[in-house]
């Protein structure tokens, strides 16, 4: 079955704290891929901006950050882009995809590489990011 994206609104509300409103269990699913991603991302981007990196806005900063940590020579940052790009993509899917399998599993998956993310981000302290 494929996804019905006005379920969207239905979570926005909710989150809103509008009364009567109730998303179905799929639509907070796939919101959460895509916060887990936005967490991510916006924290690495402010971890590399403290240490002095000129990150590009919009899409391209996405891609720059992405690409400049899985270059890295330093394991943490190498890994933390993987997992970035893995977060990207599966955002991409929740957030365009009518179908997506597995979405609990890819839930799981993507709150793990996100705190792992996060976690080299707040913790990150090599020279070369």
């Amino acid at each position: 079955m494929t996804f019905d994206w006005s379920e969207y609104l239905k979570l926005a509300r909710e989150l809103a704290g509008k009364e009567g409103s109730s998303a179905n269990e799929e639509a907070r699913l796939r919101s959460s891929i895509s916060r887990a991603y936005f967490a991510a991302y916006c924290v690495a981007r402010k971890c590399l901006i403290d240490k002095g990196h000129g990150i590009p806005s919009g899409p391209e900063g996405h891609r720059y950050i992405r690409d400049f940590l899985q270059d890295s020579s330093f394991e943490e940052e190498k890994q933390a882009g993987v997992d970035l790009n893995r977060l990207r993509n599966r955002r991409s899917q929740a957030d365009y995809d009518d179908f997506m399998s597995n979405l609990s599993a890819a839930v799981e998956d993507s709150l793990k590489r996100s705190f792992s993310v996060i976690s080299w981000a707040q913790g990150s302290t090599n020279e070369r990011a």
